[in-house]
C-alpha cells in the first residue's frame, strides 16, 4: 500500500489472535470511518478498488442502514479505544466455543475486532494490570464463574463486570492468616 492508504489499515486483536496470557498475532482491516464522502475515499485508491468489490454485500449488511456503504456497521465505544490504545489492555474472546481461559494482555495500538472485549484500567485501578490477567486466567476465577460459554456477549459482560477481585493485599492477608 502507498504510504498514506496505510493510515485507513488498522492492526484488530480478533478472537483468535488471543492466547493464554498474550496476544498471538493481529489482523489487518481497513478503518475509513473518518471519511465522510465518497470522493475522499477515492483518494486512497488501493484502499477504495478493494472496497468497491464488496460494496453490494457492504451496503446489503446487518445494522448498516443510515451509514455509508464503507464505514464500520457495529462499532463500539471507539472514543474508549481512541484515549486508551496506547495503554495496557486485556483481550477478552467472547464470541467463540473455546472453553479455555484465554485473557490476553498487550501494550500494543491494537483495535477490538467484533468477538472480543477489552478490559483497560481505570484511573482508580490500584492493582498492576498483569495481576488482573493473571487472575483472569487463574483456576480461582475461571473454576468459580457462573458461566463457561455464553452466545449472549451482552450477557457475559454483565457478568464480567460485576465479578469482584481480590487484592494483592487481601491475599497476602489471608496467607498470613493461614501460616499462622
Amino acid at each position: 500500500l502507498p504510504p498514506d492508504s496505510k493510515d485507513l489499515v488498522g492492526e484488530f486483536v480478533k478472537s483468535k489472535n488471543c492466547g493464554r496470557y498474550f496476544i498471538e498475532g493481529q489482523s489487518n482491516y481497513i478503518f475509513a470511518n473518518n471519511l465522510i464522502e465518497e470522493s475522499e475515499l477515492k483518494k486512497y485508491k488501493p484502499i477504495y478498488e478493494r472496497l468497491k468489490t464488496y460494496r453490494a454485500k457492504l451496503m446489503n449488511r446487518h445494522n448498516a442502514k443510515n451509514k455509508e456503504w464503507w464505514h464500520w456497521a457495529t462499532l463500539r465505544n471507539m472514543k474508549l479505544f481512541e484515549n486508551n490504545i496506547d495503554k495496557p489492555k486485556i483481550f477478552v474472546p467472547c464470541m467463540d466455543r473455546n472453553l479455555n481461559a484465554r485473557y490476553s494482555y498487550t501494550e500494543n495500538n491494537y483495535y477490538a475486532g467484533g468477538d472480543v472485549l477489552v478490559i483497560v484500567a481505570k484511573k482508580e485501578l490500584r492493582e498492576n494490570m498483569l495481576y488482573v490477567l493473571a487472575w483472569l486466567n487463574s483456576g480461582a476465577f475461571s473454576d468459580n464463574r457462573a458461566f463457561t460459554y455464553i452466545e449472549d456477549a451482552q450477557s457475559w459482560t454483565r457478568q464480567l463486570t460485576c465479578l469482584i477481585m481480590p487484592t494483592r493485599t487481601s491475599l497476602e492477608r489471608n496467607i498470613r492468616k493461614s501460616d499462622s
